[in-house]
């Protein structure tokens, strides 16, 4: 009867034993755990998002936390990188290279389509400053080519006039008889000239001021 009561204290006593064994390899499997994760988290608020838990399905029941944090850290990254790569392409005026949404979940979906409504703002914005350009330069091909058109025909009747005028000079020599006509001549011919003269000066202002005028609004787009 002893020996009964002997063996079932033993089984017991082993019973404990090989429990508090279990606990103990599973307290240190916690303390790994515990360990990898702290290793990986100082890697990434160091900036270093490829930092990854190696092994993470051998922790036994925590092997899913494991893979959890791998997992946050892998969308994190790909975030990231796929921030960077569809702003810098948007940056560069590649508005058709977009944020890849694949695999997105929550906020970091969010995330992603706000960054695509963004660049797709950007396009937008990029053809009507396009258009704008456009119907600017357009409109300062019209000024322009009224203003040489009237340029050039005020330089054609300057150029009239100052031969009138040579011509009246001229023959201020060869008819002295005739006096009257030719002061007649000569007292309107020198007031066209300088009409001519002042229309060719205002016109190539206007040019000059519609070159500034059209530089300036360049600038501001």
């Amino acid at each position: 009867m002893l020996e009964f009561f002997k063996d079932r204290d033993n089984t017991k006593e082993n019973r404990q034993e090989m429990h508090i064994e279990k606990l103990e390899a599973k307290l240190k499997k916690y303390e790994q755990a515990l360990n990898s994760i702290e290793e990986v988290s100082i890697k990434a608020c160091r900036g270093n998002m490829e930092a990854r838990i190696p092994n993470w399905d051998k922790y036994g029941d925590i092997s899913h936390v494991m893979g959890n944090l791998n997992q946050l850290l892998d969308l994190t990254d790909a975030f990231i990188r796929e921030a960077a790569a569809s702003l810098t392409a948007a940056q560069e005026r590649k508005f058709h290279r977009q944020f890849l949404p694949q695999g997105m979940r929550g906020n970091f979906g969010l995330g992603a389509d706000t960054i695509n409504k963004t660049i797709k703002d950007m396009s937008a914005m990029e053809q009507r400053q396009k258009q704008q350009r456009f119907d600017l330069t357009n409109k300062f091909e019209e000024v322009i080519f009224s203003l040489t058109n009237e340029l050039e025909s005020a330089t054609i009747q300057f150029n009239h006039t100052a031969e009138k005028l040579l011509e009246s000079g001229k023959n201020n020599q060869k008819t002295a008889e005739r006096p009257t006509q030719t002061l007649e001549n000569a007292s309107t011919t020198p007031e066209e000239l300088a009409s001519s003269l002042q229309k060719i000066t205002d016109l190539t202002n206007k040019l000059n001021s519609q070159s500034l005028l059209f530089i300036d609004e360049v600038r501001k787009m």
